[in-house]
């Protein structure tokens, strides 16, 4: 049986699945549709734009236990006092989180020793799981490693490669964390052999100094961290014949770092999947 939960930004949740605390009944707005134009050529008709809509989804939350008035308040004190929400969803094959506004909910009256409300959820996000895959790209122990001012022809691991398969829906953001030394690393998107994307760092990172970089919606970012902590905005710098801020894409790829002086002592890299419908 499938189950629904909402959790807040410290992670503590509110069991929907009891009407002691609030009992969440035909959900709705579970699957996705798209927005789509088609151009007429002849008898074809050619998809000329798609695009996922914004979900909602509705139920009615049923309250019950002695007092329903007062568990409906400790809901409502709930949601109101959270910055951030996402419902969990749980069906037989695991938990699914989606990023979530409350935007109404209509108080009824009590009938049969229930209360019963409908509300409604404006989705901010996808369904995506609660890990993220994380892959750490460093140097192995016993590996031949010259000093780095030997030029980089002399080094004998030019480069790591990770080959990723996007399971998702929709193209995988990803954050990289590049740590010195190394000179202008490079994080390159492979396909079938072609390099689909590319980003190309034009900096020095000292030994204690990293890059942080993000391709998340709505969070952007490329920092130069320095060993004492400042952190520099380098986003400008990004070559722009480039589409520096890209994703993986649905299905198999493979993640190339390369650099001036060979491979990284370092990379970080975790990778967000997410699903349109679970």
């Amino acid at each position: 049986m499938r189950k629904f939960f909402l959790e807040n930004e410290y992670g503590v949740r509110l069991d929907l699945n009891s009407p002691d605390v609030g009992f969440l009944t035909s959900p709705s707005g579970l699957g996705y549709n798209m927005t789509a134009n088609y151009v007429n050529i002849g008898n074809s008709y050619l998809n000329s734009y798609m695009n996922t809509n914004q979900a909602e989804i509705k139920g009615t939350l049923v309250f019950g236990g002695r007092n329903p008035y007062e568990s409906y308040e400790k809901y409502v004190d709930f949601v109101n006092a959270a910055q951030k929400l996402r419902i969990v969803y749980a069906p037989l094959t695991g938990e699914y989180f989606r990023d979530v506004d409350m935007v109404s909910i209509e108080k009824g009256e009590i009938g049969k020793g229930a209360l019963s409300c409908t509300v409604s959820f404006k989705c901010r996000s996808l369904f995506y799981i609660n890990k993220e895959d994380k892959f750490v790209i460093e140097r192995s122990e016993g590996e031949l490693r010259f000093d780095f001012r030997w030029p980089a022809r002399f080094n004998d691991y030019s480069e790591r490669t990770v080959i990723f398969d996007n399971k998702g829906h929709v193209p995988a953001s990803f954050t990289a964390e590049i740590f010195g030394y190394t000179e202008n690393p490079v994080i390159e998107i492979v396909v079938n052999g072609a390099v689909m994307s590319k980003v190309q760092f034009d900096v020095i990172l000292q030994e204690g100094e990293r890059i942080l970089y993000s391709s998340l919606d709505g969070d952007l970012y490329c920092y130069k961290v320095y060993a004492d902590g400042r952190q520099e905005n380098i986003a400008s710098t990004l070559d722009i014949n480039n589409a520096n801020f890209f994703k993986l894409p649905v299905g198999e790829c493979l993640v190339r770092f390369t650099s001036t002086t060979g491979v990284t002592n370092k990379t970080v890299m975790q990778i967000y999947q997410f699903f349109k419908t679970v």
